[in-house]
């Protein structure tokens, strides 16, 4: 019978510090530092353009712009893909 390992395998994110954290606490810490970053953002935009509806335009706007450059990253390497796929028939 096979000795079970003690202490199971999870993958790792090495700090700064030298200080490992697993993949699943450094993912929260990851989105919580996003959703501080975004809603301190959002004040930000209230001071520099008290107009809700502009601000809401700008912010519009400026998400529209982030989307569209991922899904272009995206379809660029879906198309390089299907190129090389080709290449290999």
């Amino acid at each position: 019978m096979a000795l079970k390992p003690v202490v199971p395998e999870y993958k790792a994110v090495e700090t700064a510090w030298g200080k490992l954290i697993n993949q699943k606490d450094a993912y929260k810490f990851g989105v919580r530092h996003i959703a501080a970053f975004s809603a301190n953002l959002f004040q930000l935009m209230r001071i520099i353009e008290p107009d809700w509806e502009k601000r809401t335009a700008a912010i519009s706007e400026t998400a529209y712009g982030f989307n569209m450059a991922a899904c272009a990253r995206v379809l660029r390497e879906v198309c390089l893909a299907r190129r090389h796929l080709g290449r290999l028939r």
